[in-house]
Formats: structure tokens, sequence, C-alpha cells
């Protein structure tokens, strides 16, 4: 049996993406190493940290034992972990911490080529949907997440979000169940990849869903599931983001609104969003010359009737612009003024909804052209060519510099005193420059002497030896989530004035155990996140399963 003309079609499209994939993520493959950016190695040391949690067979992998300085702190609390599991599933099959991660980013970047793809294709055809995913994949401030910023979770955050995109958009149009439910899973691990990537793109969803019932009556029975499945995606992925919103006071977070990340000191001119010129400084916070000119194309060509959805072009365009004014400093009023806006830190950051709306705009024009003889595969050809002509030198002139491969390793990382990231989200009862960590445990008051100190994971266990009540400091920074024994009985634990744990010994020997057992929103959000998985997991295999039983019941026509 000879394979459908559109077949072929498809096939074709998906070998192109994926040699995209492959143009992109080049500089990883051909070194083989990792690089220079301003998350320097921090992403390599946080997959150190979670490898050996697991290895270690922690009860709980929030906290990351080997941070700073070997004090250790609450990471996963507030970072979402996703890019991380994800890198560890790679690591698991075999690879390096370093080949991990570029396995990785090639799979994420081939994915949201296909889901832009799909959801553009739906709307103006094949070409335009290849020509939207070329263009949002070749996007300067993609290169400038991956390879300037260093920012993989948010670059994650912007090739998961087509799946969501397009999930979404699917179950409205058709009402499929297994499309809420992939809507719901994918947006879910969208929030809990990059929070602040997150709240823009909820916020676009969210929107969507106001243009869908305003202009499609059709939509309208569906507009309500529609909010549930967002309501659905924060259930799913609470374990995420919980604790960090309702125990950030407990870390010195409010340092990432400050200094450096005030967005009082990022602000773009207008002219940068379309393109940037010599002496700009960072070169890819832009959208660059393409984006506009396919978005001023198909506004034309929209104007003049020739385009079809019509309303989902402009709304695309609306979002695209309102999203370009805040990058300005015309915004600068506003952001003060919406709550969580200044956690976004970097009004630049809505250069990834900018992005998005004129790959879509920018690739609806290629409707108009006639299908007759092959011209619209041939415009589209053109088009991606001039994409990468235009996109193409400049990132590849992009050069990351390596780092050295000797300082990607454990004990590398251990031998230089465990310093492994930085204090954004150290407990707040912890002064800026704590003391060098000499040991696990001391005697901070009293007399005596340590017998012996160990760490298993996130579990000290101390021998003393004591002449009258004394305190034990433990070398692991003071928070809600430890608790100590001492002899089997449980003990009330404080911070020091170096904000690490000091447990109070009665005189005579004792044996002290200090555990991370987390917090009750730690433990809630974990559950939640467990049991929503859990159910989506079975709902995503009954629904077909229900599908295929109503069908046979159905009476033959």
């Amino acid at each position: 049996m000879r394979m459908p003309r559109q077949a072929w079609q498809t096939l074709a499209h998906v070998g192109f993406m994926a040699a995209l994939a492959i143009f992109v993520v080049w500089p990883l493959l051909a070194t083989g190493g990792w690089y220079a950016s301003h998350e320097r190695d921090w992403y390599v040391l946080r997959l150190f940290a979670l490898d050996q949690m697991l290895a270690d067979g922690q009860d709980t992998i929030r906290w990351c034992p080997i941070m700073y300085q070997g004090y250790g702190y609450p990471f996963f609390n507030f970072y979402p972990p996703v890019t991380y599991f994800l890198a560890e599933g790679f690591h698991l099959l075999g690879l390096s911490e370093v080949a991990s991660y570029t396995a990785l980013l090639l799979g994420l970047t081939f994915v949201q080529q296909v889901f832009l793809y799909l959801f553009v294709r739906a709307r103006w055809g094949a070409a335009a949907g290849l020509v939207a995913a070329v263009a949002y994949t070749l996007a300067p401030y993609h290169f400038a997440n991956l390879y300037w910023r260093g920012a993989l979770a948010e670059y994650a955050a912007c090739a998961l979000f087509p799946m969501a995109l397009y999930l979404f958009h699917r179950f409205l149009a058709t009402g499929s169940a297994l499309a809420w439910v992939g809507a719901t899973a994918s947006q879910g691990l969208l929030v809990a990849t990059h929070n602040i990537s997150a709240l823009l793109f909820t916020a676009i969803l969210g929107a969507t869903v106001v243009f869908e019932w305003a202009i499609r009556p059709a939509v309208r029975p569906r507009v309500l599931a529609a909010m549930g499945s967002l309501a659905g995606a924060l259930v799913v992925s609470a374990g995420a983001w919980m604790p960090a919103f309702f125990e950030k006071d407990l870390v010195t977070l409010d340092r990432n609104l400050a200094g450096w990340f005030d967005f009082n000191k990022h602000f773009l001119p207008a002219r940068r969003i379309a393109m940037s010129l010599a002496g700009d400084g960072e070169p890819l916070l832009t959208v660059g010359l393409p984006g506009v000119l396919g978005v001023l194309a198909a506004g034309v060509l929209a104007v003049l009737g020739r385009v079809g959805e019509r309303a989902t072009l402009w709304f695309y365009l609306a979002v695209g612009l309102v999203a370009a004014f805040l990058i300005t400093s015309w915004s600068a009023w506003i952001w003060p003024r919406v709550p969580l806006l200044p956690f976004l830190q970097f009004p630049w950051r809505f250069l990834m909804v900018v992005s998005l709306a004129a790959a879509i705009v920018g690739s609806a024009w290629l409707a108009a052209v006639p299908q007759a003889r092959g011209l619209r595969i041939a415009v589209a050809a053109a088009a991606i060519v001039a994409l990468l002509a235009i996109q193409g030198p400049g990132i590849r002139s992009f050069r990351p510099q390596p780092v050295d491969p000797s300082h990607l390793t454990l004990s590398y990382f251990l031998d230089n005193k465990e310093i492994t990231s930085f204090d954004e989200y150290t407990p707040r009862t912890v002064p800026k420059d704590p003391p060098h960590r000499t040991g696990h445990a001391r005697l901070a008051k009293g007399h005596g002497r340590v017998v012996e100190a160990s760490r298993d994971g996130v579990i000290y266990s101390v021998g003393v030896e004591t002449q009258g009540p004394a305190v034990v400091q433990v070398a692991a920074f003071f928070h809600p989530g430890w608790v100590a024994t001492v002899d089997g009985a449980q003990v009330d634990i404080r911070p020091d004035a170096d904000g690490l744990i000091e447990v109070p010994v009665p005189g005579g020997r004792a044996d002290v155990i200090v555990r991370y057992r987390g917090t009750v929103l730690e433990t809630a959000g974990s559950v939640v996140s467990l049991v929503s998985l859990l159910l989506l997991a079975i709902a995503a295999v009954a629904v077909p399963v229900i599908r295929r039983r109503r069908l046979r019941t159905l009476p033959a026509s």
C-alpha cells in the first residue's frame, strides 16, 4: 500500500524539525561538554545533588544537603524540579550528567516544534505550521535562554507550552476527554518546570478561554471544563508551587527582587523588540526582523480578507502587542501595581510571549498563497531559507565558552567546600556569610566531646559525651522541616546566630538524631500531586477504553 501524499508531507516536515533540533543543540553535541553562562554550572551541580539524594534513598528530595558549603537548603521547595527530573531520567539510562542535559534539550527543541506545527496547521495549513515551528525555534530569545543565560528551566517551559496550547485548543474544539487530560497534565508539567514562565502562559490560556467564549458559541458548553483544566493543572503541580508560595517568607527569596533583579533596570527600548543593532548590548534580547515582517504580512492579508481564522490571528497579535508593551519603559507604572508581576524580575522575559505570538501570527500569511503546482510549498521553503539565512548566522556566531571538564564532577564540588549554589533560597535565619563548615557537628555550649558524627542523606547521627547539660550544633541550616531526637525522645530545636541547628542534650552519653522530615505544606503538596497524577493516568487509560466500548455498542447504520 502506497503512503498517502499528506502522510509523506508530514513525515518530511517531522524529519526537518528533527534536523533543526540538532542544529540548535549542535554546540553541545559537537563538543560533548558544558558551557559558561549566567547560570554557570549550577544545572549540572543540581543534577549531581538530585542523583546523590536518590542514591542515598532520602525520604524527601526537598532538602539538598550538599548545597551551600554542605549546610544544605530546601532548593526543590522553591525551584520547580521537572527539568532536573527529566535530565535524571536520561542519566539513569546511562548518560553522563552533561549528556543527559544535551539529550533533554534536543528532545525539548523537537517537541516544541511538533506541537506548534500541529496547532498552526489546524488553522492555516501544514506550510504555515512548519514555518511557525521554525520561526519559534529560531527565536533569538530562546538562544539567549539556552546559551547566554543558561536558563534551562525557562527554555524547557517555552518548549513545553506549545503542547499545552495545542491540547487546550483541541479540547475546546472537539470536547475530547483525552485532550482535556492531556491539556491538564501538560500545563501542570509546565507549572512544575518554571513557575515564572507558567504565570505568563497561564494568563494566555485564561485569555484564550474568554476569547473563545466570546466568538465561538459552539465551545461555550466546554468553557467551564476548560477553566477546570487550568485549575486541575494547579492541583497536579501542587507539590511544586505550594511550599514556594506559602513558605516563601521562610527563606531569602526577596533577594531575587532587589539589586540586579529589580525590574526597573531591565526595560528595553521599543526598537529593540523588533531588531538589535551593533552596540545594543546583548543581541539576543529581541524578536528579530523576520518575525516582525511576518506579522506585518499576515496583518495586511487579514485586513484584505485573504486569511482565514482572522479572529484567532487578531487575538494572538493582541497578545504579542500587550507583551511587547510590557517590555518597554512605557509600562513602568503598571509593574508595581499588578500583583506577582515584579516576580518576573526582567521585563524582557515577555519576549517568550512575543516570540510565540510572532511565530503564530507571522506564519498565517501562507494561507493566502495558492496551493496549485506546489506554489505554497515553494513559498514556505523560501520563507524557511530566509529565516535560516537571517537568524542562523547571528545565532551560530554566538559560540558558548566551554567549562573545564574537570570541574564537572561531584568530587570537584565536594573538594571545594561543597559550594554548589548561591543563597537565594537560604533560610532567613542564616546571616549573609555563614562560617566555614568544619564537620557534621560540634559542641556549641557545655563541656565534653563529640564522639562520632555522620550524615546519611538528610539524617545526621551524632554521639556526644558531656559533663552536664550542653548544646550540640549540627552543620545544617535550620528550617521548620527538621526534627531531632535525643536517645529516642523528640526535643525542640532552634537556630543559633549562624542559622545552624542547635540541639539541647542532657549530661552524660547521648545519641542525637536530626532528620529532615519536611513541613506540612511540603507533604500535603506532594500527596496532592501524586494522587492527582494517578487519577490523570487512570483517566488517560480509561477514556480510550470507554470510547471503544461505546463504539462497539452503537447500532450498525
